[in-house]
Parts: structure tokens; sequence; C-alpha cells
């Protein structure tokens, strides 16, 4: 993932170019979604716009623990909900929970 690798080099401009690109082509790829929400959550502070793209995340994949996980971060740094963001952890580790017992 070109945009990823961008992001980690520094280039978040040009992350957040291409992250936009993958989402013209694919509207609902979750892992695209998840990393340019984080982008714009850690890095460009556009929290509104990260929040956005992590609600659009888990209604395509409800599942999703990435996406959980980083939008509870958002949920209790930024926002100050802390009751959200610990039931979302609650979920992502049922979740892992029942990944890690199937594997």
């Amino acid at each position: 993932n070109y945009a990823a690798l961008a992001q980690l080099q520094g280039k978040h401009e040009e992350a957040e170019n291409l992250y936009l690109r993958a989402l013209e082509v694919y509207p609902e790829q979750v892992d695209v979604l998840n990393n340019y929400g984080m982008l714009l959550h850690t890095v460009m502070e556009d929290y509104d716009k990260a929040e956005e793209l992590y609600q659009k995340a888990l209604q395509v994949d409800p599942e999703q623990v990435d996406t959980l996980l980083s939008y509870a971060q958002l949920l209790k740094q930024v926002r100050g909900d802390t009751a959200r963001a610990n039931q979302l952890l609650r979920r992502a580790a049922a979740l892992q929970n029942k990944i890690d017992r199937s594997a």
C-alpha cells in the first residue's frame, strides 16, 4: 500500500492524495478508510473527517478490530468520550479473542 508507505516516510500530503485516489476506486475498502482516518486523526488533526472515515469503515465491517481500536483512541483522546471508547475497546477485545480461538 503506497499510501501507508508514504505516511510512514512522513510524506503526509502524498499519502493523503493516494488515500483519496484509492477511495475513488474502492470507496468501501476498510483498510484504506481506517488508515486514512488514522492519518487525519493522528497527524493532520482533522478529527471530524477521521471520525467519518472510522464510522464508514465500521458500517462496511463492524468487526474490523483495527478500526475499533483507532476510533476508540479518537473518542477517548480527542472527544473525551471514555464510556463509548471503552465500549469499542471491549468489542475489539471480544472479537480478537474470537479470532484467536479460531486460529
